[in-house]
């Protein structure tokens, strides 16, 4: 019973911490930058730096995790379950304020019926709600029911995902503040770059390479060793962050070629 009500607590925590800090954000915004800011900008913003926070306690947290789990594989941490309830109820909260950010940044979406802005918002936003849906469908049962109480250290270098998140919010921040055409722009953009891929693109490695060490074989055998859904589901998950990944690269381009241009005509 103590720990049905622990669990509870979680969430009802997490159910009240993330919209509350989205609600104190945005006044404080509206309050000291509204000369500044349109609606959008501050719901955007808000946005972002609610995302930020939530990415660098997971961050804390990961780290914990792995500090406290000598054996990658027997070693627990109570945070590591504590943690998973917690931050469910972010995914649901950020798909609200997604949309309500969505609502003032397309104004044509105001005076659709609601069905058509609903269905606007998962068009505009479909690689994020499947993100968002997915994730806590499967992630929150992996944690809690499917790992046999094995293997934290894995779920806390999972944690270590949301590394990027700050990066890519401070780029959008730039944008909405009118500095998009700014060094500190660029250096943000390559931080960004450089984060996402450590954090997203060679932890796979990562992972594959503490395993081999823990059990004694080459890294080429791990794949064969584990189970394979445990294979099938880190390459998916590797594949979503290469084209992500992509993307940035591909935006980074753009807009170094553009300043070649402007450079090179002047």
């Amino acid at each position: 019973m103590a720990t049905v009500v622990a669990d509870v607590c979680l969430l009802v925590a997490g159910s009240l911490f993330y919209p509350s800090l989205y609600y104190i954000l945005r006044k404080s915004l509206q309050h000291f930058w509204k000369h500044r800011l349109s609606v959008c900008d501050i719901f955007e913003l808000s946005l972002r730096c609610v995302s930020s926070i939530q990415a660098v306690i997971s961050c804390v947290v990961g780290v914990i995790i792995i500090r406290s789990c000598p054996d990658i594989m027997y070693d627990q941490s109570w945070l590591t379950n504590s943690y998973a309830k917690f931050v469910v109820p972010y995914f649901y909260y950020d798909t609200w304020a997604m949309y309500r950010t969505h609502w003032y940044l397309y104004p044509d979406v105001q005076t659709m019926p609601r069905g058509r802005r609903v269905q606007h918002f998962l068009h505009s936003n479909a690689m994020m709600m499947v993100h968002h849906v997915v994730l806590p469908l499967v992630f929150l049962p992996l944690v809690l029911f499917l790992r046999d109480g094995k293997g934290d250290f894995f779920v806390g270098v999972f944690y270590l995902f949301e590394m990027a998140v700050p990066f890519i919010a401070a780029r959008f921040a730039l944008v909405q503040l009118k500095l998009k055409h700014t060094v500190l722009y660029a250096v943000v953009g390559l931080l960004m770059i450089a984060v996402f891929f450590i954090s997203r693109v060679l932890i796979f490695p990562y992972l594959f390479w503490s395993y081999a060490r823990y059990e004694g074989i080459p890294i080429t055998h791990v794949p064969s060793t584990i189970p394979i859904k445990c294979s099938v589901s880190c390459l998916g998950l590797l594949f979503l962050q290469f084209y992500w990944l992509y993307l940035m690269v591909r935006g980074a381009f753009k807009f170094f070629y553009k300043i070649f241009l402007h450079r090179k005509s002047s």
